[in-house]
C-alpha cells in the first residue's frame, strides 16, 4: 500500500465515479482503476462496489478512508515540518478558481507563485464557483479564488482583491461613441449575458432588480468568450469581467461603457472549508493575489474612472 494509492482512493470516496476522480488529480480514468485494484490486491479485500453507475464503500472502504486521511495529513505534515527546518516552503497545493480567475487573473499568479516556492507541488483546477466550492467542501481541492459572494457558513474566506462587470459593445453599437450612457439608456438594448448558472450572471441581475429595471435578455451564452464573440458580432451588449476584456479594448474590437451611477462589483476571495485553517501552502498565495490584482486594477479599461 502506497501513499499515492491511498491518494487514488481518497480521490474516488469523495467522487464516487473513477472519472471525477481521474479528472481531480490529472490521471487518466485507466490509471486510476489500475491504482485502486493494486490497493485491493495488496489488502485482499474489495473496497468498493458499483450500484447503478456510481460507486460505493464497502466497509473495508470506510474503515480505510478514517486511516487515509490521517496518514495523508500526517504526510503533509511532516513534510510541512521538515521544510520549515530547511526554511522551505514544501508540499503540494491543489488549488481552484472559477472560469473566469482561471483564464484570465488566476494563472500569472501561480506562475509567481511557483517562481517563489518552486518545491510545492501545484495543481490548478478550473471549473464553475459551485463546482470549486463543492470540489473544496470534499477535499478534493484545498482551497480556492473565486468572485463572491461567498457563504460564510460553510467557508473561510480572506479578500484579496475587487472586480467589475463592464458593459462592453462592438465599435460598431449606436452607443460606443457615448462612452458614458443612463441605465434606462439599456432598457431597449439586447443585452448578452452568460449561463443562468453563472454567479456573474445572478449578480447582474439581482443589481438590476434592486434598481427596478426590467432587462431584456436577447442571448444567453455558455461563458464570458462567447459573450464577448456575440458583442463583436454587434448583436447586443454585454457585461463581462473587467479582467476579460484588457486585449480587446486595447485592439479595439470592443468598446467600454459608464453607465452613470450604476456599477457591477464584486470581491475576489480567498475560500476554504469552515473552521479549518488555511493549508500553509495556500497561504502565500494571499499576498501574491493582493498585490496582482492591484496591479491589475491600475490597469482600467478604456476610458472608465471610479466616478458615478
Amino acid at each position: 500500500m502506497t501513499l499515492n494509492q491511498l491518494r487514488v482512493f481518497k480521490a474516488i470516496a469523495s467522487t464516487r465515479n473513477v472519472a471525477a476522480a481521474a479528472k481531480s488529480m490529472f490521471m487518466t480514468p485507466s490509471s486510476v482503476s489500475m491504482q485502486l485494484k493494486a490497493l485491493e490486491k495488496d489488502l485482499r479485500v474489495p473496497l468498493y462496489e458499483r450500484r447503478k453507475g456510481q460507486i460505493n464503500l464497502t466497509e473495508a472502504g470506510v474503515m480505510l478512508l478514517r486511516y487515509a486521511d490521517t496518514m495523508l495529513a500526517a504526510e503533509e505534515e511532516a513534510m510541512r515540518e521538515i521544510a520549515s527546518l530547511r526554511g522551505t516552503l514544501r508540499g503540494r497545493l491543489r488549488f481552484g478558481t472559477n472560469v473566469t480567475g482561471g483564464m484570465y487573473v488566476v494563472p500569472a499568479m501561480i506562475r509567481q507563485f511557483r517562481d517563489a516556492y518552486p518545491e510545492v507541488e501545484v495543481s490548478l483546477v478550473i471549473d464553475t464557483s459551485p463546482r470549486i466550492m463543492d470540489a473544496i467542501l470534499q477535499g478534493i481541492v484545498d482551497a480556492g479564488i473565486i468572485g463572491g459572494p461567498v457563504d460564510t457558513t460553510r467557508f473561510e474566506l480572506e479578500r484579496v482583491g475587487s472586480d467589475e462587470l463592464i458593459p462592453i459593445v462592438s465599435p460598431a453599437h449606436k452607443l460606443a461613441a457615448m462612452g458614458k450612457v443612463a441605465l434606462e439608456s439599456l432598457s431597449s438594448e439586447s443585452l448578452i449575458l452568460p449561463g443562468l448558472g453563472s454567479r456573474s450572471r445572478w449578480l447582474l441581475e439581482a443589481m438590476l432588480r434592486d434598481r427596478d429595471f426590467h432587462a431584456r435578455v436577447g442571448l444567453t451564452m455558455s461563458g464570458t468568450e462567447e459573450v464577448k464573440k456575440a458583442v463583436e458580432a454587434n448583436l447586443g451588449v454585454g457585461f463581462v469581467s473587467r479582467y476579460a476584456i484588457e486585449r480587446e479594448i486595447r485592439d479595439g474590437t470592443l468598446v467600454s461603457l459608464q453607465v452613470e451611477g450604476f456599477r457591477v462589483e464584486r470581491d475576489f476571495e480567498m475560500i476554504w472549508p469552515k473552521g479549518h485553517s488555511l493549508p500553509t501552502t495556500a497561504t502565500p498565495l494571499i499576498d501574491i493575489a493582493r498585490r496582482h490584482l492591484e496591479t491589475l486594477s491600475g490597469l482600467d479599461p478604456g476610458s472608465r474612472s471610479d466616478s458615478g
